[in-house]
């Protein structure tokens, strides 16, 4: 299936998730948030949440700090 992915056009498999593309892109790190069309999803929500043809995911880190 194509998405885009942090502003790259991407073939992924049918099954994926966010969890799944955290795993992959970002080596299991959920030190930010995800955007999937333009919805904030919270790292606790990354599992149970499917990846769809033509969907736009950004991840965004979370900087913490002064």
């Amino acid at each position: 299936m194509i998405v885009i992915l942090d502003g790259k056009v991407m073939d992924l498999q049918e099954s994926a998730t966010l969890e799944s593309l955290v795993q992959h892109f970002h080596g299991g790190n959920k030190s930010f948030i995800a955007a999937l069309n333009g919805i904030f999803i919270f790292p606790h929500r990354f599992s149970q949440t499917p990846v769809k043809e033509g969907d736009c995911i950004e991840f965004i880190e979370v900087v913490f700090g002064g």
